[in-house]
């Protein structure tokens, strides 16, 4: 995962790095500074991880990712806080920011979700958004559809060396989904595996 500050070395770094007509579709975003910064790292990933060089990433009009050869990357940012993945198989990633919100949105999670995850607070809540909307991207799926995933194991992971805490399992229509979950300070993050 990575954590960004809004810097103007790494937008520098981004725009000098990709082509105008690139940078010139990701005008009308309203987080275009993110996403030049985003699809930069991927690039630079893919480089130290693949040997290509200026690998640019390309999405369909709704922002779904056009994978190429056998290269998979997903992006999630929120207020400068960017988490990507490149993977050989299929990656799908999310990334949130603690805030309190309205308690009523505990009522999404249902008993057995809360039971597998402990206590009914806002830590569990953003391990299940997280892990949740990761899963539902992999199936391109839509918000509403958020609690028909359901939560049905969830591991420690006792390694210090790794950034995620947690292995969730996910059910939805007999389908199964594994993810990898973490939290550092207020960011909140899951990644399909």
């Amino acid at each position: 995962m990575i954590i960004l500050e809004k810097t103007c070395n790494i937008i520098d770094k981004a725009k000098k790095y990709l082509p105008r007509k690139y940078k010139a579709k990701l005008l009308k975003k309203i987080t275009y500074e993110e996403s030049l910064c985003s699809r930069f790292l991927i690039a630079k990933l893919i480089e130290n991880s693949f040997g290509i060089r200026k690998y640019l990433i390309k999405t369909q009009e709704d922002g779904t990712p056009i994978w190429e050869d056998d290269i998979y990357w997903s992006i999630s940012h929120k207020r400068w806080h960017i988490l990507i993945g490149v993977d050989t198989k299929p990656i799908w990633v999310d990334v949130e920011i603690y805030k309190k919100r309205e308690i009523n949105l505990f009522s999404y999670m249902d008993r057995n979700e809360w039971k597998v995850l402990g206590k009914k607070d806002w830590n569990n809540f953003y391990i299940w958004w997280t892990a949740k909307e990761a899963a539902l991207k992999s199936d391109l799926g839509v918000l509403d559809d958020l609690s028909k995933y359901k939560i049905v194991a969830i591991n420690k992971i006792d390694n210090d060396h790794s950034s995620y805490s947690n292995e969730i399992n996910i059910v939805y229509n007999d389908k199964k989904y594994s993810l990898l979950c973490g939290k550092k300070g207020q960011v909140y993050y899951s990644r399909t595996i």
